[in-house]
C-alpha cells in the first residue's frame, strides 16, 4: 500500500523536508487501520515518467506504522502506485484515444 500526500512530484522532497510527518495527517496503515504513521527517514528509488515523456528516477520516503511496524511508501500525487509513468501521462493518453478525432477512436466505434 501507499500513501498519497497533496504534492507533485517537481516539489516532492522539498515538502517532505518541511512537512514531515504531516504529510501523513488523514493516513492510515493498510495493514492494521491505524493512522499513527510516521515517516522513516529512509528513501527507495523507483522510475518515474513525466508528462513531457521524459524519464527519471525519483526518489521516494518511507512511512512506517506505529502501531504493527508496518513500512509503505509515500508518493507524490502524480505518480501512479506500480506503473513507471506518471498520472498526467496517463491521463493524456486516455484523451486522446477517446478524443472524437483521435483514430483509435474512430476504429473501436467512439465518438
Amino acid at each position: 500500500m501507499v500513501h498519497v500526500p497533496a504534492v507533485e512530484s517537481s516539489d516532492y522532497q522539498r515538502a517532505v523536508a518541511t512537512h514531515g510527518d504531516a504529510l501523513l495527517e488523514g493516513c492510515r496503515c493498510a495493514r492494521c487501520e491505524s493512522g499513527r504513521l510516521a515517516l522513516t527517514g529512509t528513501w527507495v528509488t523507483r522510475g518515474f515518467v513525466d508528462r513531457s515523456g521524459r524519464y527519471e528516477r525519483i526518489y521516494v520516503v518511507l512511512a512506517r506504522c506505529l502501531a504493527c511496524r508496518a513500512r509503505e511508501r509515500v508518493l507524490p500525487c502524480d505518480a501512479l502506485p506500480g506503473k513507471v509513468h506518471s498520472a498526467g501521462l496517463a491521463f493524456d493518453a486516455v484523451a486522446s484515444a477517446t478524443s472524437p478525432t483521435s483514430s483509435r477512436s474512430r476504429r473501436s466505434g467512439c465518438g
